[in-house]
């Protein structure tokens, strides 16, 4: 289950850097770095509350 959150990792990443590059040209470097870092946040909480998820789930079977 890792190496997906690994290759996810990557790929995001360097969907972010491609979309920095074009999408935002007349944009602020700062604004356009704080929107990265936003998006980078949203999607490491999506893994945080997924591997939350995973563990309940895990420890409810375990439990039974």
């Amino acid at each position: 289950m890792w190496i997906l959150y690994a290759f996810g990792s990557a790929f995001f990443a360097g969907i972010t850097a491609i979309l920095a590059k074009i999408g935002i040209k007349n944009t602020d470097s700062n604004l356009a770095t704080a929107i990265r870092t936003i998006v980078i946040l949203f999607f490491s909480w999506l893994i945080v509350f997924d591997i939350i998820r995973i563990c309940n789930w895990f420890i409810l079977v375990m439990l039974l």
